[in-house]
């Protein structure tokens, strides 16, 4: 169960990975960082990291991985 914003194992739902996506993608976009470029990839990983600190809105998450 998911009570404190910080189990780092939960599931993340399909609507979830799909906000993700979205806030990863606008990153790339304004950051002009190809898909396929290693940054991306550590920028990923920022953006599930703060995810599963707690961080769900995506102007935040944006903000803080940005």
């Amino acid at each position: 169960m998911h009570t404190n914003g910080q189990d780092r194992t939960a599931v993340i739902r399909p609507q979830e990975m799909a906000m993700l996506q979205d806030v990863l993608n606008q990153l790339l976009r304004e950051k002009n960082i190809s898909p396929a470029d290693t940054r991306a990839q550590t920028l990923a990983t920022r953006v599930i990291e703060l995810f599963r600190s707690g961080v769900r809105d995506p102007e935040a998450l944006k903000l803080m991985a940005g």
